[in-house]
């Protein structure tokens, strides 16, 4: 009896000692999940929590903002995707995901730019990781952030242009119009057509510049250039 009442005892005891363990272990959990959601929120990232299994996604209301979702709680499905993402940046997007959710990379990343209700576009910046897998190695739960790069890739942009186009007259500089024209040879060398190059000069533009000023000359060629362009 005693034997049985030690064994009682001790089996007791262990599951009591799991039982708290356990509850130690979902409560560092969820104590360690409330702070990386609270450095990401600080670092200006939204969150979002993709369940597999159920196809439903949570977002946090900032990543509602980015994303221009509404709701926290919505349906995950292609079709959502096709009226959230760019038509240019759906195909390269679905695969990057496609790529992690099947093992394939060790993350996803992705930088597309999401549409707005009023027809314009943001350039948002996307990561995610899975984070839960069943027991074949099925994935089941994948969690992410997005981000908001509009501003750099409009500098980003700007500075394409600029290496590219005159800054007075917004005309392709010399290194675009020979990148250009060499395409243009190759076209025409393969297709077996002819190419011609027009070449005009301004007629006594440097008396302008001499009787008023540079500045004038400036705004002579700013209106040179708006006219090639409208022809």
């Amino acid at each position: 009896v005693q034997a049985i009442c030690a064994f009682l005892m001790g089996f007791g005891w262990t599951a009591f000692a799991a039982s708290y363990n356990r509850r130690r272990s979902v409560k560092a959990l969820a104590q360690a999940e409330v702070r990386w959601k609270l450095a990401l929120s600080a670092s200006g990232a939204g969150v979002w929590d993709l369940n597999l299994k159920t196809g439903r996604l949570l977002l946090s209301s900032h990543a509602q903002t980015l994303l221009g979702i509404e709701a926290g709680n919505v349906p995950w499905t292609v079709e959502s995707l096709h009226g959230m993402v760019h038509p240019d940046d759906i195909e390269a997007t679905a695969a990057a995901m496609r790529a992690h959710i099947r093992g394939a990379t060790a993350d996803f990343m992705a930088e597309y730019r999401v549409l707005r209700p009023d027809g314009t576009s943001h350039w948002i910046s996307e990561r995610a990781l899975v984070v839960g897998r069943g027991e074949p190695g099925d994935p089941k739960r994948v969690v992410g952030t997005v981000t908001d790069i509009d501003q750099r890739k409009l500098a980003e942009q700007e500075m394409r242009h600029l290496a590219s186009h005159d800054s007075l007259t917004g005309l392709a500089n010399r290194a675009l119009f020979h990148d250009r024209l060499e395409q243009a040879l190759l076209h025409a060398k393969r297709d077996g057509n002819k190419l011609a190059v027009i070449y005009f000069d301004l007629d006594k533009f440097k008396p302008v510049n001499d009787t008023y000023g540079h500045g004038a000359g400036d705004q002579l060629l700013v209106q040179v250039a708006r006219r090639v362009r409208a022809s």
